[in-house]
């Protein structure tokens, strides 16, 4: 069983700049956020054993620290292969400057495409294969699992747990204070 939370509001979310792998301080809102999952985790795990895995960003960083300082976990596993998706040279720009910078950057069909066409970036196969990558790792090992990602990644983790696309578990993009369980075929946010 997996808990997946993306990191809260940072600077950059704040200011609707796509940030890939650049980073950005979370922001009061992000570190309530941070903390209030961590409430709800403690609750949640109630005691049991359970892995705490994170995304080696600065800001799952930050906001694995603020939810560890409820949960009490040990050890914190850093995991490149749950980083969010590599835009490229498109990380830290509005969707203004991409569009700009890149005519008709963001048609396609899926809502998704555009990130993966970054000058620069990530594809679709690489970054869904790492996070497969992962996932099949941990579902390998069993047991409970807490992991700290992105928005992004998030989307990818869900799709590939239930065996459908982005696009269809995209269709709301979630607040960042969301918990969701993923378990053998299927996730849910708690």
């Amino acid at each position: 069983m997996i808990y997946l939370v993306r990191h809260g509001e940072t600077e950059l979310n704040r200011q609707k700049v796509y940030q890939g792998q650049k980073d950005s301080n979370l922001t009061e809102r992000g570190e309530a956020q941070a903390l209030s999952m961590g409430e709800r985790l403690r609750t949640i795990l109630a005691g049991r054993p359970f892995q705490f895995h994170a995304s080696p960003l600065g800001r799952t960083r930050q906001t694995a620290q603020i939810i560890n300082q409820e949960i009490g976990c040990p050890e914190i596993v850093f995991d490149w292969r749950i980083a969010e998706i590599d835009i490229g040279d498109w990380s830290g720009l509005t969707a203004d400057e991409i569009t700009a910078a890149c005519p008709g950057a963001f048609d396609g069909p899926g809502q998704f495409d555009w990130g993966f066409r970054a000058p620069g970036g990530e594809n679709r196969a690489a970054f869904l294969g790492r996070l497969q990558d992962w996932l099949s790792s941990v579902q390998e090992q069993g047991g409970i699992h807490v992991v700290v990602s992105h928005g992004w990644a998030g989307f990818g983790l869900r799709a590939l747990c239930t065996g459908v696309t982005m696009e269809a578990v995209g269709q709301v993009t979630p607040p960042q204070d969301a918990i969701f369980c993923l378990d053998r075929d299927q996730a849910w946010r708690m």
